[in-house]
């Protein structure tokens, strides 16, 4: 995708988005910004992650 002339991969946000949601990282306003963006495909807030997801982020952008 291209913003502001800037070539941007949208996939490895939405990944790391996702990822921060099901740990529970996400503000009340980012979750309903997400919620709103991608519709029925954001799922519940109350998600508890499962065993394989990781309990840490990269700190890589």
């Amino acid at each position: 995708m291209e913003v502001d002339g800037a070539r941007i991969l949208i996939g490895p946000w939405l990944c790391k988005v996702r990822t921060k949601q099901n740990l529970h990282q996400l503000t009340e306003e980012q979750s309903q910004l997400m919620r709103e963006i991608l519709k029925d495909e954001w799922g519940t807030a109350d998600r508890k992650p499962s065993e394989e997801e990781p309990g840490q982020l990269s700190e890589i952008p």
